[in-house]
Order: structure tokens, then sequence, then C-alpha cells
């Protein structure tokens, strides 16, 4: 895991204008404006890519196309879905297709006991051929049961978040969290990195860290110049009332800088 350093951008699904599949060129593009910026990594299939709202084959598709646009920088994979099955699938699958690294976390609706979440973790982890990072977004894991899940030999824990204050700032999430030297935050998107290298030391405006990382992600691209296609439902566009907020933080830290 020693080539898991710097930034990590968490990359927005670009869909087609009817968001009927996924644009290669779109992810093309951002993808190659990324690595331009300096950015040492992607993270896929996060709350910025819409995963809730993909097929199984969608998100394996994302996976193999950053994959190959990237480069040979490394590439995280967020792996978890509702049931155990599904979730082994894509984290197998995205150990034969050469991702560094898998993100799981509790399944994030229903009622789970401390074991039941442990096997789930325990059992990807063990037949993944991929080291895992948990996440914990909905503080779900135990102070007991992260000691066991800790004792696994595959799973790194995730370390923090010190130094990423963009999103969620009660902790750890499938696209913001800190391991090792990584930092991965949304805030990478949302100006030009060169111009912009303190970024995860700001907070991003509070009515804009209530409004969804796929929502601001996207319209920062827009701002950006960057084509994403839009939402795929039941998301809907950043409110218009919003997009005056986030031109203003794109723009006095880039003049800063």
């Amino acid at each position: 895991m020693r080539n898991l350093v710097g930034l990590f951008a968490p990359l927005p699904t670009p869909f087609t204008d009817d968001t009927s599949s996924i644009s290669e060129v779109r992810l093309g593009r951002l993808i190659r404006h990324f690595l331009d910026e300096g950015v040492q990594g992607f993270v896929v299939g996060s709350t910025v890519g819409e995963f809730s709202t993909l097929s199984l084959a969608e998100r394996k598709h994302m996976l193999e196309l950053t994959v190959r646009m990237a480069e040979g920088h490394p590439v995280i994979v967020h792996a978890t879905c509702f049931a155990t099955s599904l979730t082994l699938d894509l984290a197998q699958h995205a150990a034969r297709s050469g991702a560094n690294l898998l993100i799981v976390s509790p399944p994030p609706f229903g009622e789970f006991t401390d074991d039941e979440v442990y096997q789930f973790i325990a059992f990807v982890a063990h037949h993944a051929s991929l080291p895992v990072a948990v996440v914990d977004p909905t503080r779900r894991i135990t102070a007991a049961l992260r000691e066991r899940l800790d004792a696994l030999p595959t799973v790194m824990q995730t370390a923090s978040v010190s130094g990423i204050a963009a999103f969620y700032p009660e902790g750890t999430h499938s696209d913001q969290f800190a391991l090792n030297e990584a930092r991965i935050s949304p805030i990478v998107t949302l100006a030009p990195w060169r111009l912009y290298p303190d970024a995860l030391a700001h907070w991003l405006p509070e009515p804009l860290r209530h409004a969804g990382s796929a929502r601001v992600v996207k319209a920062a691209l827009e701002l950006q110049g960057f084509e994403c296609g839009p939402l795929r439902g039941p998301l809907a566009s950043l409110q218009d009332s919003l997009r005056g907020a986030l031109t203003d933080f794109a723009l006095n830290h880039s003049d800063a800088a």
C-alpha cells in the first residue's frame, strides 16, 4: 500500500444526457483534468459517484474504465452493497480489474448485530484478494467491534479524518477519509488543485455541506467547464440558491492562492 500517497479525487459518475449510461468521453476528460492538476489517485463508486443509483454492472464498468484511463495511478473502490454476496462480487471484480484498495462499510440500511457486521466485513476481506479499509459513516462500529476488525490481517482501518475539513465533519465516509499518507475528499474536485494546495484545511460553507456531495461536485465541475451529465434520479441538481455560495467559495480560495 506504499503507493497510496497524496490526494485522491472521488469521481462523479458522468452520465449521458439522458442518464441511461456512463459517458466514457466525459469520464476520460475528467480523469485527464484531475491528473493534470496533480491528483495522485481516484475513488470509484462512492457517494460522490451516486453508487446507490448504479446497477452492479455499471459499478463494475465504471471501475474498468477508470483503471484503464488512470495511467497507472492507484484506484480505490467502494464495494459496499446490501448483501454480502454482492459486495464480494464487486470486491473480487475489483481485484481482477487492477484496483488497489477496497472501501467497505456496514450495510447502510437494516438492523444488524455486531456479529453480523463483523461476519459481513470479515467474509469480504478474507475472499477479496485486496486490502480493505473500513469506513463507518453511520457510526455503527462500536469500540469492541473495531478491535475485532483491527485483528483481521487484510483490514486496514481508516486512520482518521485529520486535516480533512470539507464534508462529513462527523467522521469517515465512502468519499472522505485519511489512510496512511493518502487523503480523500470531495473538496479536491471543487477548484483547480494547483491553485488551491491547502484546500483540505478549509470548511465548505455550511449550506453546501448539507447539500449532498454528489450534487455539489457535479455543480462545481460544471462551473469549471466540465460536462458530467445530470444526476440520476431521485437526485436532482444543486439548487440555484446554493450555486452562488459554491461559486464564491471556489473563487475566493483560488484568488487567495
